[in-house]
């Protein structure tokens, strides 16, 4: 519930793996229905996902045809060497 008591969202969940089914948007009018759902390593995540919009009766079906999720990335790639002759110094933005 939103701040004036109406519905922001409504989610409604497979009671089975209790993963979401459909996610309802209320002052949108946006409907996101997931399905198919698989796992990859720790992460689930839904194979098919269908956008409707219940205000115009469009839809948009999107479905994975290749998922790679981000592997491990190495510390010293976030690591940045000073480069040869820099000086830490105040930039003038106006001369």
């Amino acid at each position: 519930m939103g701040e004036n008591g109406k519905e922001v969202e409504k989610l409604e969940l497979d009671p089975d793996t209790f993963l979401p089914r459909l996610a309802f948007f209320p002052q949108t009018g946006i409907q996101v229905g997931f399905s198919d759902y698989r796992k990859q390593g720790d992460i689930r995540y839904a194979k098919k996902i269908k956008i409707i919009s219940l205000q115009n009766s469009r839809s948009l079906k999107l479905w994975e045809g290749k998922v790679i999720f981000n592997k491990n990335i190495p510390d010293e790639i976030f690591s940045i060497q000073k480069p040869p002759g820099f000086q830490k110094g105040v930039t003038p933005i106006f001369d």
